[in-house]
């Protein structure tokens, strides 16, 4: 994961794609409900950046996007026991 602006040998690529598959497994492991929830949070403060800057259809769009995860998160919960 080369940022292709900057100059210089890419010394962190190996480290990425052990990240990537560190992440992939830990992905496996987790529920729909579990990433929707991550998902909503994630939303959530990019929402909030969007409200600071005045952005405000893009903070429209987010907070659509966070009801929808949200939605998906609770429903994934609610059929677990």
């Amino acid at each position: 994961m080369k940022n292709k602006n900057a100059d210089g040998p890419d010394v962190g690529a190996a480290e990425g794609e052990r990240f990537e598959g560190k992440l992939a497994d830990d992905l496996r492991e987790a529920s729909p409900a579990d990433i929707a929830a991550f998902i909503a949070a994630s939303l959530f403060e990019m929402r909030k950046l969007a409200v600071t800057f005045q952005m405000k259809f893009l903070v429209y769009l987010l907070e659509m996007a966070y009801q929808e995860a949200e939605i998906q998160a609770n429903n994934g919960n609610a059929k677990e026991p």
